[in-house]
């Protein structure tokens, strides 16, 4: 099977002694329950880590907004609702590469059910 998100139908045979039995079909479905937010990433340009990639947010929460902000509580960054792979955070500010360090972070679902995630992100660089 492939292991795309959403669903994929398959049909099964069975075969005894050379002989094929009738055809059933299965519907596999694959779906996103949460996130995974990364914690580190580095924006050095060598085509590795380069953003700050935050898989299928996008797909989980359609409606999200991601917010970044320095240790002073300044905003560095705010993705565009519902559209954060599109432009993730790579690791600047008004075009600026920022420096080593530690930002926190505020991605808000826009569900009433979900609360914001909150944490930090380092920007590591060799």
């Amino acid at each position: 099977p492939i292991d795309q998100i959403g669903s994929t139908m398959y049909y099964v045979t069975q075969t005894v002694l050379g002989c094929e039995g009738p055809a059933d079909e299965v519907a596999v479905n694959i779906n996103v329950c949460d996130i995974i937010v990364p914690t580190a990433f580095t924006p050095d340009a060598d085509n590795t880590n380069d953003v700050w990639e935050i898989p299928n947010l996008d797909y989980v929460y359609p409606q999200n907004q991601v917010f970044v902000y320095n240790r002073w509580g300044g905003l560095i960054y705010q993705s565009e609702k519902g559209k954060y792979s599109s432009k993730p955070w790579d690791g600047t500010y008004k075009g600026d590469p920022l420096p080593v360090a530690s930002y926190y972070f505020i991605i808000e679902t826009n569900l009433d059910e979900f609360q914001p995630v909150k944490g930090i992100v380092s920007i590591v660089l060799e």
